[in-house]
């Protein structure tokens, strides 16, 4: 385990990064110099270990990280629980070079890592700099969909226990997706006076994300909570499209849970 990491001058001057809590920040920090990160930001990120070390309550640390997505500073898979702080290689790596020794590095990084679409686009993000394809990751699409679009099954054989299937998408599409999208279209028009852009593919899929483990009343609760009261961030810089809705989903379900009796 290394002893130190160092983080760049831009992390602290980008005009990208002003006006983010100091929470956020800290988050953020947490994320480029804790002592399971990694030089290219991509790491198995533990909420309680966060807790620890930060001092942070899980609440504030998952509202922290929704803006640190919002700010597309870093990815954070809720499945695998791995964080990839996305500008990391190029704040340590400017001139896109790596030595045979770092590569040989990342390799391990990412064979011990499990397959998921943060590691699919982190390979694409940096093929530059040399960093291997694993799996087949380089035929150009993300072979492994959200999983909130997909069925996973466990084989109930006793000789085969910790076998599953192999992700398939799930039969049908959701009418859910469709009555959400309505939703946001709706509400987006009569609080902002004004039509949404709206890429039907693209943001199907933020709606399958937004409704995933969600009843759609709920998933509805949250957009038009984030279009009528947004949290501060995203106010200060007018973000109301899915994908922040999405990203400030978890800190809208904790300040509701904090405004409870």
């Amino acid at each position: 385990m290394p002893t130190q990491r160092s983080v760049a001058i831009r992390f602290w001057t980008s005009l990208s990064l002003r006006g983010v809590s100091p929470m956020t920040r800290l988050v953020m920090l947490y994320c480029m110099t804790c002592p399971r990160s990694t030089f290219i930001g991509f790491f198995r990120f533990s909420l309680d270990d966060c807790m620890d070390e930060t001092g942070l309550t899980r609440k504030q640390i998952e509202a922290a990280m929704s803006d640190a997505e919002s700010l597309e500073f870093l990815e954070w898979d809720r499945h695998t629980h791995y964080v990839w702080v996305c500008k990391r290689v190029s704040y340590e790596f400017p001139n896109c070079k790596l030595s045979d020794k770092q590569l040989m590095a990342v390799r391990r990084i990412l064979e011990d890592a499990p397959k998921s679409s943060i590691k699919f686009r982190l390979c694409e993000a940096y093929k530059g700099y040399g960093i291997p394809f694993m799996d087949g990751y380089g035929n150009g699409t993300d072979p492994y969909p959200d999983p909130s679009t997909t069925e996973e099954v466990l084989t109930t054989s006793p000789s085969a226990r910790h076998d599953f299937k192999k992700s398939t998408p799930s039969s049908g599409p959701d009418p859910n997706v469709k009555l959400l999208l309505d939703y946001y279209h709706d509400t987006y028009l009569a609080v902002h006076k004004t039509k949404p852009v709206i890429s039907g593919g693209k943001d199907g899929a933020i709606c399958r994300k937004i409704l995933a483990g969600r009843t759609l009343e709920e998933a509805r609760w949250i957009v038009r909570e984030h279009l009528e009261h947004p949290p501060d961030l995203y106010e200060r810089k007018n973000l109301y499209g899915l994908s922040h809705i999405l990203a400030a989903a978890n800190t809208i379900l904790a300040r509701r849970e904090g405004e409870r009796p």
